[in-house]
């Protein structure tokens, strides 16, 4: 039993110690192979820094020698090797431009004395795009630096023999100009020699004549003395014959316009002479022909009126109807019948065809003169007016419209047939202005009164006749579609008062009715002012107009 416990002990102690043994060996070997990768790194990194500090020390060797070749040999530092650099530059830089500056105030001072070289311009540009360029660079590097630096060196050599040349070129321009400018002086010497002598000759010559016309000026002072002494004879005789002549101008003027009057008062039925005749009428058709033809000036759609072929000349107030011309031809012309104002006395051949406006020989010229209201509806109708006389073949040359209706047109002259007016007063109420409505005028009327009166008393002295808007409207076929209002004569006030009032009268009512009574009835001329504190009517009183 004691031996196989020793045994098994010993079997133990083997594999204790095989196993100790195995473990060993395996770290012996491991460590080893570190050992030798470790030798095999150092190795390496102990030549990588011998490579370094070769290539340090060839480096230091390049920078020494770079900074002797650049002049920093003495300048340890890095960065103040840079700060020298850079003066360096700015120094350089600065000279550059100061060369750009210098290389263009030569040329420019070569120019303004006269140099005429074409390549000192093109030498200045390239001088100055290559200092730019030098400028505008942000890294300055040596070689390109350089390279512009020659260049510009070269610019700069090639400016002063560009200069050299052309100031050789300018001295044998002026030394040529110097011998023909002393060729000339010698030449305007001579004469100018010549022009003194013949100037002491005129000169003596002139004192000649100064003192004969020093006698003829004595001479003449007599003349002009009995000469004023004439004229102002002759001034007080023809004061003298401009008032006469004045005086009967005047005189003439009143016996032109007397006789102007009597002759329109005898004469104010008879207007113009016809026109033309009626030839044929055609009742059924409504039509009629006259011989009125193309080469008289006729043409279609012209208005013209018609009257008896009785009548002594052509009547101003009754025309027998209105036609409308439809055809004209070389023969005789074709109308329509717009209107027949009497169906008792129709159109018949033989009667007499009038415009106011046209005229075989020459068209009928107007002035218009004021304000013209066709429809007396207050409003300027000047418009129509002149359509109408144009469509009637007229001519309107002078116009002048109220205040508010355009502007003065044209000149008033004796070819002037008739100038026309129109004083109707409109059917409307006037505008009212205040109490002293009649009494106030705005300062354009009072200029257009001024003006119209002007126009009439002109047209009255040149011999331009006048005419009613009314009448010159007939004429031209105008027939109005209104009916004039009537007058009031009576009302009766009971019967109003209740219709309107019912409830009775109150003062201001009443004051408002006595008023508008007033204004109705009563002219500006007759009206008489009123009490104020007059008793107001009672309903049952009834006006006087009425009978009670």
């Amino acid at each position: 039993m004691a031996a196989a416990n020793e045994s098994q002990g010993l079997k133990i102690a083997v594999a204790a110690c095989v196993a100790l043994v195995v473990i060993l060996g395996v770290t012996c070997y491991f460590l080893y192979s570190g050992m030798t990768t470790a030798e095999s790194k150092m190795a390496e990194a102990e030549k990588k820094l011998s490579d370094s500090d070769n290539v340090r020390r060839k480096n230091a060797n390049n920078l020494e020698t770079l900074r002797a070749k650049v002049g920093f040999e003495k300048i340890e530092d890095f960065d103040q090797v840079m700060q020298e650099i850079k003066k360096a530059e700015d120094a350089l830089s600065n000279k550059i431009t100061e060369i750009t500056k210098t290389v263009d105030r030569t040329v420019n001072e070569a120019q303004s004395k006269g140099a005429a070289s074409e390549n000192l311009a093109k030498i200045r540009q390239l001088t100055q795009k290559m200092a730019s360029d030098y400028l505008n660079e942000p890294n300055h590097r040596l070689e390109p630096s350089l390279e512009r630096l020659t260049d510009l060196l070269g610019y700069n050599l090639q400016l002063l023999a560009e200069l050299s040349v052309d100031y050789q070129g300018l001295r044998a321009n002026l030394e040529s100009a110097n011998q023909v400018n002393a060729d000339q002086m010698a030449i305007e010497s001579s004469e100018k020699k010549k022009a003194q002598e013949l100037q002491m000759a005129q000169l003596a010559e002139h004192e000649q004549k100064r003192q004969e016309l020093l006698t003829s000026i004595e001479s003449l002072k007599t003349q002009n003395n009995n000469l004023a002494t004439e004229l102002a004879t002759v001034k007080s005789q023809y004061r003298q014959y401009q008032d006469e002549s004045k005086k009967k101008l005047e005189d003439i003027l009143v016996q032109m316009r007397y006789y102007r009057d009597q002759f329109e008062r005898t004469t104010e039925i008879i207007l113009d002479s016809p026109d033309g005749y009626i030839t044929y009428v055609d009742y059924g058709r409504n039509e009629v022909r006259m011989n009125i033809n193309r080469r008289m000036g006729a043409y279609p759609q012209m208005k013209m009126s018609i009257f008896d072929r009785k009548s002594p000349g052509v009547p101003t107030e009754k025309p027998k109807g209105t036609i409308e011309m439809l055809e004209v031809t070389d023969n005789g012309s074709l109308a329509k019948v717009i209107e027949t104002k009497d169906s008792i006395n129709p159109i018949r051949i033989g009667d007499i065809v009038y415009s106011p406006a046209w005229s075989p020989n020459d068209p009928k010229r107007f002035a218009l003169i004021g304000k013209l209201d066709i429809n007396r509806d207050g409003k300027d109708d000047r418009a129509d007016v002149r359509r109408a006389i144009e469509a009637s073949g007229g001519i309107v040359e002078y116009d002048l419209p109220y205040p508010g209706s355009g502007h003065e047109k044209g000149k008033l002259t004796p070819r002037a047939s008739w100038y026309i007016t129109d004083d109707r007063p409109p059917f409307g109420p006037p505008t009212s202005r205040g109490d002293n409505a009649d009494a106030i005028l705005s300062l354009e009327e009072q200029d257009f009164n001024k003006k119209k009166t002007a126009a009439i008393s002109e047209a009255r002295l040149i011999g331009v006749r006048p005419m009613q808007l009314e009448r010159l409207m007939t004429y031209l076929g105008y027939t109005p579609s209104f009916v004039e209002n009537g007058r009031t004569e009576m009302i009766n006030t009971h019967l109003r008062n209740e219709i309107l009032h019912p409830g009775g009268l109150t003062p201001e009512a009443a004051k408002e009715m006595i008023g508008g009574a007033k204004d109705a009835t009563a002219s500006p001329e007759d009206e008489t002012p009123k009490d104020a504190n007059a008793p107001v009517p009672k309903e049952d009183e009834k006006s006087d107009d009425m009978p009670k």
